[in-house]
């Protein structure tokens, strides 16, 4: 429990330094931020540790996943990131809400760093279908469309169709 108060505490004034004040009332969400805090420290496993904690007060919401996938990302452990974004895109979104609904943590989001990760593995028909799935939630958003152009240009004729992105 000292070492919750002390990363608290530091997690705590990082904020208050950079001007962040929105402070949830929600365990899994300062476990988040602490994670978040860890990770802008370069301490990834302390990191992993509080999302592993995120992911224990709330199974079944999306965000703690996707920060997980974006430390495999950040490590290029692609495989593993893979698991993470998949299982937050796989995520239904919930009949009764407890708190705050993040809907992006299990749409477009996931989708976008699917993308991501196979363009990084030069699976550009891959990426091209995930961020086909993305523009599903936001077909007019610049970086998407900048994607499908990027996208086109790689592929050309080799593009997905319609019935390849399912």
């Amino acid at each position: 429990m000292r070492q919750f108060q002390e990363k608290s505490l530091h997690f705590l004034t990082f904020y208050a330094t950079h001007n962040i004040f929105a402070i949830s009332l929600y365990p899994h969400e300062a476990f988040i931020r602490i994670a978040d805090y860890e990770k802008s420290c370069s301490n990834r496993k302390d990191a992993q540790h509080y999302l592993y904690e995120a992911v224990k007060e709330v199974p079944l919401k999306a965000k703690a996943y996707y920060y997980l996938g974006n430390l495999a990302l950040d490590r290029s452990d692609y495989e593993e990131a893979l698991h993470w974004y998949n299982l937050c895109v796989s995520m239904k979104r919930p009949a009764k809400a407890i708190d705050m609904v993040e809907d992006q943590f299990s749409t477009w989001f996931p989708y976008l760093q699917i993308c991501v990760v196979y363009d990084r593995q030069g699976l550009y028909k891959e990426a091209a279908i995930a961020n086909e799935k993305a523009m599903r939630f936001r077909p007019h958003d610049p970086i998407m469309q900048k994607n499908k152009t990027y996208f086109l240009s790689r592929l050309q004729e080799k593009y997905p169709l319609p019935q390849e992105i399912v």
